[in-house]
């Protein structure tokens, strides 16, 4: 039986377009855990890129690489305000339907909105003490603005510690090697670690391999249930030295993460191996971060260690089971899906609380990453007219299940949600049918980030003239539907897109003459 039946009437005003689809490219336990509600928090999932790479990227005036934009990352730098976190859970999902012909040309795209909260906030949130283990690139790479990067974000995370966290200090170029433990009995006041801080030098190769496994086995060997027991790998490259092979390190990291040791991932710079680090988050059950500038290194490190250590759920699979009338096409958000034409399920390794408290909560220098982010699924109702008739509005789309382990305890938590469609199953109005803000917010970022997809694998592959007749029209949308509905996020996106479009006009490319695909065609 479901435990909530979500009736959902949808809403959104855009300018009438050419019909066309929606995306395709051609119990309480330990501390910190189980308190009453007190807030409305996002939550985000483990591995999720920082979209900053590809922002950077482009305001350095170059044409990013496809693999360079990540739908989790996107996603992540989005602050989506959920209905309320009233599940009882620390760790609430959320089902939202939408409606609407897409910002591209209009065609039917008919999407389910997953989210999570929470009920706890960041200031009140008690975490365990933390078994850390840093693994830092000294490479010769590192050398000059990287290393002093890297610096300032260690002196932060040094000075965000608790008194009670244990945190040890392994250094890799060609070969890894133990700096300094910093435990609450050797090193008190943190000053044996900062000064080994200070004294780091880039030399040599990068050896990732010896760095990773030496921080894993000193934190394995201290391994402790009433801690939180996880590593941060920092790296500005890819693996030269030692065992290089990308398989083998994610190997590596994922048989620690399932003796309960996360890793999360930190780059460096331009350089270093994206899908590397990103696969090692995943696997590991941690966050994948890109330093674009000082001001980043600050963030993840005194803010981000707040939340982004601790996850408030582990083991988290969602299920998502069409209803007659639909058929499933896709998910966005998450890299971790499998599906067929009947459904959907994602197993994410842990959730984390996301540090963004509301939409105008951006750090000062203009990051947005910790908006929690959502994942959407897009459904294909059903082309028989009959059927449609014969299923009416009202009726489910589909079951939305989520299950996850309580972190540090052997308590399971079981959630159900009916997604239902006030709609007829391919019904269409003009100006959409959206539950709330929320869904609408998420369904123009959706557009927006297919867009980006689209437009970027036809750059890159010489087609311009195509990729300006995606990005053309879909911004003009986009700075009509900011006009009612102002939205920093949102305005961001736009930002970035002018900028890509004026990158692929210096390739001399003008926007071709005709539609723009339909970036959602129906089966």
């Amino acid at each position: 039986m479901l435990t909530r039946l979500l009736t959902l009437t949808l809403a959104l005003s855009v300018s009438a377009m050419p019909l066309v689809g929606c995306a395709d490219s051609g119990e309480s336990s330990a501390d910190g855990y189980g308190a009453e509600p007190r807030g409305n928090t996002g939550v985000g999932q483990s591995g999720a890129q920082d979209f900053g790479r590809f922002r950077g990227i482009i305001e350095g005036g170059e044409l990013p690489a496809p693999n360079t934009l990540d739908a989790v990352g996107f996603f992540n730098e989005h602050k989506i305000e959920l209905p309320a976190p009233d599940c009882g859970d620390d760790v609430c999902v959320h089902g939202l339907l939408g409606v609407r012909g897409n910002m591209l040309n209009g065609n039917n795209c008919t999407v389910a909105v997953v989210g999570f909260n929470t009920p706890r906030t960041p200031d009140e949130f008690e975490r365990p003490p933390l078994n850390m283990g840093l693994a830092v690139d000294v490479s010769g790479s590192m050398m000059g603005a990287p290393m002093e990067a890297v610096r300032d974000g260690l002196r932060a995370l040094a000075g965000a510690a608790d008194v009670k966290d244990t945190i040890t200090l392994v250094t890799y170029s060609d070969h890894a090697e133990l700096v300094v433990d910093s435990t609450p009995e050797t090193d008190p006041d943190r000053a044996l670690l900062l000064g080994a801080i200070e004294e780091l030098r880039a030399s040599g190769g990068t050896n990732i391999y010896a760095g990773l496994e030496r921080a894993l086995d000193i934190v394995e060997a201290r391994r402790d249930g009433s801690r939180q027991n996880r590593v941060i790998m920092l790296s500005d490259g890819a693996a030269t030295a030692g065992i290089t092979d990308t398989a083998r390190i994610v190997n590596l990291g994922k048989s620690y993460a399932e003796d309960g040791i996360g890793i999360t991932t930190i780059g460096v710079g331009t350089e270093f191996d994206i899908e590397l680090m990103r696969s090692l988050s995943e696997a590991g059950s941690g966050n994948f971060y890109f330093l674009e500038d000082v001001a980043a290194v600050e963030e993840v490190f005194s803010e981000e260690i707040k939340t982004f250590l601790v996850p408030l759920a582990e083991n988290v699979k969602i299920e998502f089971d069409v209803a007659p009338g639909y058929s499933f096409r896709a998910l966005y958000g998450t890299r971790l899906w499998t599906g067929d034409v009947e459904g959907a399920t994602v197993e994410i390794p842990s959730l984390f609380m996301a540090s963004r408290e509301s939409i105008d909560d951006i750090d000062p220098g203009g990051a947005r990453r910790g908006g929690g982010g959502v994942m959407l699924i897009e459904l294909i109702p059903t082309s028989s007219t009959s059927m449609a008739d014969e299923i009416g509005p009202n009726a489910p789309a589909g079951e939305l299940s989520m299950t996850y382990d309580i972190p540090q305890s052997a308590v399971s938590v079981d959630q159900r949600v009916t997604v239902t469609n006030s709609l007829k199953p391919g019904e269409t109005p003009v100006d959409g049918n959206f539950e709330n803000a929320a869904v609408e917010k998420s369904f123009v970022a959706l557009n927006i980030f297919v867009g980006f997809e689209m437009a970027i694998e036809r750059a890159n592959s010489g087609a311009s003239n195509a990729a300006l007749n995606i990005l053309l029209p879909l911004a003009e949308r986009v700075e009509g539907w900011l006009v009612t509905n102002p939205d920093p996020d949102i305005e961001d996106d736009l930002t970035t897109m002018r900028q890509l479009i004026t990158i692929i006009e210096r390739t001399g490319a003008r926007e071709s003459v005709g539609a723009p695909p339909d970036p959602w065609p129906q089966d």
